[in-house]
């Protein structure tokens, strides 16, 4: 059978999105033809291609079909609607002259990529699936960050037509379900669970004092980490008040790998409060990966108030992974801290209080004899439950459906 992925971030891109995606169509073109429709690379890619406005090549048993889009900072809200737009126009132009296709999954990145799959169903009649990473716009209406007026209301009337003509839809966990079923009115049976993942066999547990720590001056403290994207819905803002209210603990170190659209209030902030306990990272590269999850004592997972029925931070699998402690700054009725709490891998608190935080953190430090355990269930958890070779099974009964049809 032949299926179609679509989404705007592939290798080389490295965000979680990309690096989620690349590896599932590598491990899916082990048992049927993959191809993939993406974009430019433009989130900090590693290795920059030319461009072209298409360009046609094969990685890893994909076939890749990459479109030209604008790759204008994510840091800015118009030049991330302007990558998105790009995107979806030489993404639909595209679409509709790939042959053989027998099913079309398309994912949330950009928000209304489904769109491709939602035209190729009308025009050529070819079955898609939705894979929901967040639900836009209802994490900006949650944040306040957008009001429902009339394009707001017409894009979420262009997610039902969508979410309507899918076969299915694709969630990341439970309380996403439960909100797709309460709020867009889907029937229960339409919506299915397959979680994301870790590339367990290449994000592994290593010793704390590894190479990435090596040349770091904090390598002899006790390292509080946050590694991925620092994007508006994180709720990051409340680590720097925590390390602020903890600066005389001249024993912890705060570290924040990555980059994104709060990085510079971040950084901002850390100069304010005149913190020397705060550290920032670029993104590591993927081979990179398990070093520097494995140098934290403990891992933050934040996200803001009341959007765990939009989100699911796809950073806890690579943290259970490297086999280290959580601290869950996040809704106590999500996903993500069930998991927590059905693994025994941290803690979970009441997400936007830095006190709290700062209590947790400190609670952790001083029975620090204990995150040995508390990392061996993350990885154990890890492997019962979430193994690569699990979640792509999943999908790959899941698109078989319908080999049958190619068109």
């Amino acid at each position: 059978m032949a299926v179609l992925v679509i989404n705007q971030y592939f290798y080389p891109d490295i965000s979680a999105t990309s690096q989620i995606i690349t590896e599932l169509c590598v491990q899916l073109s082990n048992h049927m033809d993959v191809k993939v429709l993406c974009g430019k690379p433009s989130y900090n890619p590693v290795a920059p291609l030319q461009e072209k406005l298409f360009k046609f090549y094969t990685f890893k048993g994909c076939k890749v079909i990459r479109v030209w889009n604008t790759s204008y900072s994510r840091k800015t809200f118009k030049g991330r609607i302007l990558n998105y737009f790009t995107f979806i126009f030489f993404g639909c132009m595209e679409a509709l002259t790939i042959k053989r296709v027998s099913v079309a999954l398309a994912m949330t990145d950009p928000p209304f990529a489904g769109f491709i799959a939602y035209l190729m169903r009308i025009l050529r009649g070819i079955p898609y699936i939705i894979n929901m990473q967040d639900l836009h716009p209802d994490i900006e209406i949650q944040t306040g960050l957008l009001k429902k007026n009339i394009l707001v209301k017409g894009w979420i009337g262009l997610n039902n037509l969508i979410f309507k003509k899918a076969e299915c839809i694709v969630v990341l966990g439970h309380k996403i379900k439960d909100y797709l079923i309460n709020v867009y009115k889907l029937p229960a049976e339409k919506v299915i669970v397959i979680p994301d993942f870790s590339d367990d066999e290449s994000v592994t547990p290593h010793p704390k004092m590894n190479k990435f720590l090596a040349d770091k001056e904090f390598n002899n403290k006790f390292i509080i980490v946050h590694s991925g994207n620092m994007g508006l819905n994180q709720d990051l803002p409340v680590i720097i008040e925590t390390a602020n209210i903890l600066k005389e603990q001249n024993e912890l170190a705060f570290v924040l790998i990555g980059d994104g659209a709060m990085q510079a209030t971040l950084v901002s902030m850390v100069a304010q409060y005149g913190l020397k306990n705060v550290y920032f990272l670029p993104y590591q590269l993927k081979e990179d990966l398990s070093y520097s999850l494995s140098a934290a004592d403990v891992h933050l997972i934040t996200l803001s108030k009341g959007l765990s029925s939009f989100i699911l931070p796809s950073k806890t699998f690579g943290i259970m992974a490297a086999g280290r402690p959580i601290l869950a700054c996040i809704d106590t009725d999500s996903d993500v801290a069930r998991m927590v709490r059905e693994a025994k891998c941290g803690m979970v608190i009441e997400p936007g209080d830095s006190q709290t935080m700062a209590d947790a953190i400190m609670k952790m430090y001083n029975e620090k004899d204990t995150l040995a355990e508390l990392g061996s269930n993350a990885r154990q958890y890890l492997e019962l439950k979430l193994k690569k070779e699990f979640v792509v099974e999943q999908y790959r009964a899941l698109l078989c459906k319908y080999e049958y049809k190619i068109i």
